[in-house]
């Protein structure tokens, strides 16, 4: 090669003994971090900190209980399937669990709970249900139901149930249809202002909201859009009416009316 050549740049040349010092030296270096790796996550991973969030109905002393985790215990140790069946029976509210690992020592117990929503009655018995229809509590006080659930449902007959279990009606297509219609309107906001809900009548729905204002839905068809309607109807007179009461009608999903029959107290 012509070394007059502008673009000729020498090569350095490395021995054989110095480029097998390099590849031993990156080798022991390389095998020196994967000790170091192991070390640590067998060494340092390990339970320090339990905390737990989202339990109300259910303590934090309980949840620990059940959870029964011991300090000092390798993160990657704990038996997660197992502590979740633990705290999700420990009361009909707990609706799931979730468990999350901080490194390097703290663990988190997430805790999801139903919502007591809805009350109704059988032969005397109160039964506290989610919106889901679970049966969260049972009581024969009818104040203290009305004060943990806040909307009275009126159902057709149904079963008498255990904790934890959701309710069921006693005619199968009955069951069905108030299943899907509490579903609907599960998806809307306005049905955590309901003070009574009766669909114990498919071709008569009608519910009170705050209290104060009367809804009647006629049938469950089109459901969806007269929920819609009403919702946005309750936000506009709470909102320039204020304490007005009255009726809703609405029969249409298209089209929703409004009767005053006072003031709410």
């Amino acid at each position: 090669m012509n070394r007059n050549n502008p673009y000729y740049a020498p090569q350095s040349s490395v021995s054989e003994p110095s480029l097998r010092r390099r590849i031993f030296f990156i080798n022991l270096f390389s095998f020196l971090v994967a000790i170091g790796l192991c070390l640590w996550f067998l060494l340092a991973l390990r339970v320090e900190t339990v905390t737990v969030e989202g339990a109300r109905q259910v303590t934090e002393t309980d949840v620990l209980d059940a959870a029964s985790i011991k300090m000092r215990k390798h993160l990657f140790a704990l038996n997660k399937k197992k502590i979740t069946k633990n705290i999700t029976s420990l009361s009909p509210y707990v609706k799931s669990v979730e468990i999350s690992r901080a490194y390097p020592s703290t663990v988190t117990i997430a805790v999801t709970e139903h919502e007591p929503l809805y009350r109704a009655e059988k032969n005397g018995v109160w039964y506290l249900l989610s919106p889901e229809l679970v049966i969260l509590e049972t009581t024969a006080d009818e104040i203290f139901a009305g004060t943990k659930a806040p909307c009275l449902l009126t159902l057709p007959v149904f079963k008498e149930g255990t904790l934890g279990e959701t309710l069921t009606l006693a005619d199968k297509d009955e069951d069905a249809r108030v299943k899907k219609l509490l579903s609907s309107f599960a998806e809307f906001s306005v049905t955590r202002k309901l003070t009574s809900l009766d669909i114990k009548e498919s071709c008569n729905i009608t519910a009170v909201v705050s209290e104060q204002y009367t809804v009647c839905f006629g049938d469950s068809e089109g459901i969806e859009k007269k929920l819609k309607l009403c919702q946005k109807s309750v936000r506009y007179l709470s909102e320039n009416m204020g304490r007005v009461a009255g009726i809703l009608y609405a029969w249409t999903p298209d089209e929703i009316s409004f009767v005053m029959t006072g003031v709410a107290n």
